[in-house]
């Protein structure tokens, strides 16, 4: 072979390979164009709201069953019926919790597993401000308390069986109360209104009194 020839192939070869390598440069340059102008393009158009709007909104566990209700509803004249509520359920479909806001109240109500126990707190405007929390078996109050913006408060506990302790609190004075089960009142320390049975005349006693009654709601006796 000729030294020309030789040096003829070799300027030919690296043309070759510059060529390919302006080839490569090229699609990499038109790639970068065409992801830049992309992003630009997004950067630019406007963002979607992300909400979603209804009356009504179910989701399901994978079984198909209700998991958890979001829904709204007009009051009717009805104080209670109208307002927003979310319900959720266990995977059996009982309730577990519900949380609801009407014009006139509020209250969340949680149950056990078994149902056997509720809890429920809430708070209303009608007729004054007064919020609560209770505890019911088989929707029998078993514990409640409540205040009120008039400044008076209560606690009571309930047995299934009947007797009750009240403990009360106001602008009046404080007061321990005693039920046979929770209509009949047996024995008050504190602070008492008490109707004389001659004269039909209300009698308020002080905080350091104690008053005990029959079945009948008469005074058995009273101290001081």
């Amino acid at each position: 072979m000729k030294v020309s020839d030789a040096t003829n192939n070799e300027v030919i070869a690296r043309l070759d390979k510059l060529e390919r390598e302006n080839k490569i440069l090229k699609r990499v340059g038109a790639i970068t164009i065409l992801i830049g102008g992309a992003l630009l393009i997004m950067a630019q158009a406007p963002a979607r709201p992300r909400t979603i709007e209804a009356e009504r909104l179910i989701i399901r566990y994978p079984n198909g069953k209700e998991a958890i209700v979001l829904g709204t509803a007009d009051a009717a004249g009805d104080k209670k019926a109208g307002g927003a509520e979310a319900t959720f359920y266990r995977p059996d479909h009982s309730i577990g919790a519900v949380i609801k806001v009407a014009p006139d109240v509020a209250w969340v109500q949680v149950n056990s597993p078994k149902n056997g126990l509720e809890v429920e707190m809430h708070a209303s405007g009608d007729p004054i401000e007064t919020a609560g929390l209770a505890i019911y078996k088989a929707s029998f109050p078993l514990l409640s308390m409540l205040a009120n913006t008039k400044g008076e408060s209560n606690y009571s506990l309930v047995t299934d069986f009947g007797p009750m302790l009240r403990l009360m609190n106001g602008p009046e004075g404080a007061s321990v109360e005693l039920y046979d089960d929770p209509n009949k009142l047996r024995a008050v320390l504190g602070r008492v209104s008490i109707e004389a049975a001659r004269t039909g005349s209300v009698e308020a006693r002080s905080l350091s009194s104690l008053v005990l009654f029959d079945k009948d709601g008469k005074v058995l006796w009273r101290a001081p």
